[in-house]
């Protein structure tokens, strides 16, 4: 028991602040006071500053009771450490934030590069990610704009780059992906609390908030952070859901992770996805948990066959005991028309398209010529297709779409060549996500996806041979690691 207690103690006090939160704003509620619509910016400042300092506590503590693993403590690698640790929780606000903490990492990516005078060699799979840059850039040919660099693919260049300057080892690695766990379950709880207060607020039932389609049900859960879109955050939460279950996986003497802690924050991901109503989010934890289960039983039991088939089963059985159900929840007529104007606008331009970052003024061309297409009444101005395949066909036609299929083939090979957990389940959940977003698209979708995906080659390849150069010599033959 004592064990137990030890090794679940953040989880505990997660599983008692909380509740005691709620309870104490429903108290407040019920005395009228504070809870209410005046205060609600108040009380979303109150919960940054909060979720700021538990965050601070968190990161100095494990950096404290890991120290031996931070062997020399004060050294350039801990500061990559702390920069990309900040540039992985950051990701949950705004793009700008984004932006910043990307230089921030950089900056000390290159504070290792001419400290320790070496770099190491690239990892070919990026060459898919370049391949693909470029083939931005050129979409850029025939733009209003004529051609230019496209100031938000530097990131597809910046990332991977800055991840040569510096060679973390394995443990430091496992320790950034325990720090942005718990910081990450702290963000959940936090949002389900200020979630909470919202709905008191609203005077809703907490029922009626999830079977319901209730627009815009992500800016009452995630607004106190100043960013609200369900599935972008929905993301970097199942990008460190799937680090946690390979922390758990690895069972590493230093840095580990208890497997109550690990249920705690599937039951906070599922809170979540559910107040925000986040669709893909609910299938896309679903897919996880079910995979990962899959694979521990692969690796404890023999019993893989039968629990595959047992999987099935319980799918099918939900799938049809779910037909017909939540038809509010599921429908979407603002995805539905765009979808539909941008299919016709690519029967219309199969070759060309409209060049790079002209969705917007593509389907608005063909909104204007399609009558027929209708929009919900309160939906937003049409921007995009919600669609990473559709949307690089409006922007570059047909043809365009090869570059994408050719960066996704790739990095799918070799996320089952380097037989890499990580890499394999982030690159399904990104590929069900390119079905209702555009993550390369938009700059905050590029900085997430690029972060992740650097991270966990990264970590697929830390123990294995690579060839270090040295600044002093750049032109002579690579020497092993």
């Amino acid at each position: 028991m004592k064990l137990l207690l030890k090794k679940s103690y953040f989880s505990l006090l997660i599983l008692f602040f909380t509740p005691l939160a709620i309870g104490f704003i429903y108290r407040l509620y019920s005395a009228q006071r504070f809870v209410n619509e005046p205060h609600t910016e108040m009380f979303g400042n109150i919960l940054l500053t909060g979720f700021a300092v538990l965050s601070l506590i968190i990161f100095l503590t494990e950096i404290i009771v890991h120290r031996k693993v931070l062997q020399p403590l004060f050294s350039v690698d801990t500061f990559v450490i702390i920069s990309l640790t900040l540039l992985l929780v950051l990701s949950v606000f705004k793009k700008e934030v984004g932006i910043y903490a990307t230089g921030f990492f950089v900056l000390f990516a290159l504070m290792s590069l001419f400290v320790h005078e070496k770099f190491y060699t690239l990892n070919n799979v990026y060459f898919f990610i370049f391949l693909y840059a470029v083939c931005l850039m050129l979409g850029t040919i025939y733009t209003p704009r004529g051609f230019y660099f496209p100031e938000m693919t530097y990131t597809f260049y910046v990332l991977p780059l800055a991840f040569t300057f510096f060679r973390l080892k394995k443990q430091s690695l496992l320790l950034i992906i325990k720090i942005v766990f718990r910081i990450m379950a702290v963000y959940m709880a936090v949002s389900i609390v200020y979630w909470w207060f919202n709905l008191l607020v609203l005077n809703m039932s907490a029922l009626e908030w999830i079977t319901t389609k209730f627009p815009p049900a992500y800016f009452y859960v995630g607004k106190w952070g100043h960013y609200s879109h369900p599935s972008y955050i929905s993301l970097v939460l199942f990008s460190t859901l799937i680090s946690g279950f390979y922390l758990n996986f690895k069972k590493d003497k230093e840095v580990t992770l208890s497997k109550f802690e690990l249920i705690t924050y599937i039951g906070l991901c599922l809170g979540f996805v559910l107040v925000m109503e986040s669709r893909i989010g609910l299938v896309e934890l679903i897919i996880i948990v079910v995979i990962s289960l899959l694979y521990y039983i692969k690796l404890k039991t023999p019993y893989l066959k039968q629990a595959l088939v047992v999987a099935v089963l319980v799918g099918m059985i939900i799938l049809m005991a779910g037909e017909n159900k939540f038809s509010r929840l599921i429908h979407d007529g603002v995805r539905k028309a765009d979808f539909t104007l941008a299919v016709n606008y690519i029967k219309e331009h199969p070759v060309t398209g409209a060049g790079y970052h002209q969705q917007r003024a593509a389907l608005e061309y063909q909104d204007k010529k399609m009558t027929d297409v209708t929009r919900p009444a309160d939906a937003p101005p049409i921007t995009y297709t919600h669609n990473q395949f559709l949307g690089d066909m409006v922007q570059f036609g047909i043809p365009g779409l090869l570059p994408l299929l050719i960066l996704l083939a790739g990095l799918v090979w070799y996320a089952f060549k380097s037989r890499s957990y990580l890499l394999q389940l982030y690159m399904l959940i990104y590929l069900l996500f390119m079905l209702i977003e555009e993550p390369l698209y938009a700059q905050e979708g590029i900085t997430r996806f690029m972060t992740f995906l650097c991270l966990f080659i990264h970590i697929s390849e830390c123990d294995k041979p690579v060839k270090v150069h040295r600044l002093r010599n750049l032109f002579s033959k690579g020497e092993p690691a």
